[in-house]
């Protein structure tokens, strides 16, 4: 996240998705000053601690993430649950445990070779 970051300071709206893939840096959004939408989908290698507190992204007015890591997905949905009444458009869905992760990283290295 952190180039993407440097090299678009004024993103609005950020929306990611993995086959499963790996987010690294996530912190760095705190830096988008105007971001409104971030949604991610089957996406992992990140903690909920890293991901921004509401008071460092005063203007998200959607958040979406589905299939995360489970201990992000607790993190975040509980950071950011009480900013509903204000207007926030919230969902966190489909937490995923890490051997659950793993599993299908060796499934699919099984299906591709």
């Amino acid at each position: 996240m952190h180039p993407l970051v440097q090299r678009y300071p004024s993103l609005q709206e950020i929306r990611l998705r993995g086959k499963p893939g790996t987010l690294s840096n996530l912190g760095s959004i705190k830096h988008l000053k105007e971001l409104l939408t971030f949604t991610t989908y089957d996406l992992f290698g990140f903690s909920g601690d890293e991901f921004p507190s509401p008071d460092q992204c005063p203007k998200l007015s959607s958040l979406w993430m589905t299939s995360l890591p489970a201990e992000a997905a607790k993190t975040i949905k509980a950071a950011y649950k009480k900013e509903v009444k204000n207007g926030l458009d919230l969902s966190i869905t489909k937490p995923r445990k890490p051997e659950l992760f793993c599993k299908n990283i060796v499934l699919d290295y099984k299906i591709k070779y």
